[in-house]
C-alpha cells in the first residue's frame, strides 16, 4: 500500500483573507447610525429653514408698510404728519387689495392678505405709540400650530 502524505497546510491559509461576517456587521451598524443621524439633521434643517422663511416673509411685509408710510410722508406737512399713523391704525382695510391705488385703505388691504396667505394663522396690527411712533405687530403660528409667534418693529416718523 502506498503511504499517504501528510496534508500540508499552506502558511498563507492560516491568514485571513477577506472580511469576517462580524467586522461586516459592525461596519453596517455604524454607517447606519451614521446615516440615521444625517437624516435627522436633513429634517431639522428643513424645519429650520421653513422657519426662517416665514420670518422673512413677516419682515418683507411689515418692510413694505413701513416703506410706503415712509413715501407718504415726505407729501405731508408737519402737521398732517400727526395724523398719519393714527389713519393707519383706525382706517379699515379695503375689500380687495389693487396695487395700482395709493391709498391706506389699500396699503393696508394688501398687507393683511399677504400676512393671511404668506403665514399660518397670520395677523397683522397697526398701533399708535404716541409722540410719532408707530408698532407693526406681526403674528402666526409656528409649524406645527401649537406657539404662536410675535413679531414687533417700531417707527418714528
Amino acid at each position: 500500500m502506498k503511504s499517504r502524505k501528510p496534508y500540508l497546510i499552506n502558511r498563507s491559509m492560516l491568514t485571513s483573507q477577506g472580511f469576517s461576517l462580524i467586522e461586516i456587521l459592525i461596519a453596517f451598524f455604524v454607517l447606519s447610525i451614521g446615516l440615521l443621524g444625517l437624516a435627522g439633521l436633513q429634517a431639522t434643517s428643513a424645519r429650520h429653514n421653513n422657519d426662517a422663511k416665514v420670518r422673512a416673509t413677516a419682515s418683507f411685509a411689515a418692510g413694505d408698510v413701513v416703506n410706503k408710510i415712509y413715501s407718504r410722508i415726505m407729501l405731508l406737512s408737519p402737521t398732517e404728519r400727526e395724523t398719519l399713523i393714527k389713519d393707519y391704525e383706525t382706517t379699515t382695510a379695503a375689500s380687495t387689495c389693487d396695487p395700482s391705488l395709493s391709498d391706506i385703505a389699500t396699503d393696508l388691504a394688501c398687507l393683511k392678505r399677504q400676512i393671511e396667505t404668506d403665514l399660518p394663522g397670520g395677523k397683522v396690527t397697526i398701533t399708535d405709540l404716541n409722540d410719532r411712533k408707530m408698532q407693526i405687530t406681526v403674528e402666526w403660528y409656528n409649524r406645527d400650530e401649537k406657539r404662536l409667534i410675535k413679531t414687533t418693529w417700531e417707527m418714528r416718523l
